[in-house]
């Protein structure tokens, strides 16, 4: 191996390394967690089998999803929603989310709760916190969208949301 090429090996290396350690970091700062404390001690729920299916990138409501409840308190405190069912699709992801009064609210916010590389059916389960909702009457819906492309599907399934009585 002759010196020029010694030095055009290693240069490309170097240039090699770098750009996959700028591609394996981050692009984003990640956020810092949400930390907290609250007694929800009242649940309601539904428990559904109807299925809901979706195809798009876009949030569909779950059918019969809509839990309501009164939060009480004198002060924002925290709702807990827990999610168990079935779910299916065809190599795709499946992701979920719940809204507060009709607009995005739990956390994580959208997360992917089922995978697959083929059409497979199984059981997941999920639970979202609302960290601060304030008192009186209030409407949580379940929202499902695919990664795109190819059909999910949700149900039957139980949702039940515990919160300040």
């Amino acid at each position: 191996m002759t010196a020029q090429f010694a030095r055009l090996r290693n240069a490309f290396l170097a240039i090699a390394a770098a750009g996959l350690v700028s591609a394996l970091m981050p692009t984003h700062a990640q956020a810092a967690p949400t930390r907290g404390a609250c007694s929800p001690t009242k649940t309601a729920f539904v428990a559904s089998t109807t299925p809901t299916f979706n195809n798009t990138a876009n949030f569909v409501t779950v059918a019969e999803s809509t839990v309501n409840f009164v939060q009480g308190g004198t002060k924002a405190s925290c709702v807990i929603v827990h999610l168990w069912a079935n779910t299916g699709g065809n190599s795709t992801g499946l992701y979920i989310r719940v809204t507060l009064d009709g607009a995005s609210a739990g956390l994580p916010d959208s997360p992917e709760i089922a995978r697959w590389g083929d059409a497979f059916v199984h059981s997941n389960e999920a639970t979202l916190v609302l960290p601060s909702v304030s008192p009186g009457a209030h409407k949580i819906q379940l929202q499902l969208r695919s990664s795109g492309g190819t059909q999910v599907e949700i149900g039957p399934y139980n949702l039940f949301v515990s919160y300040a009585p």
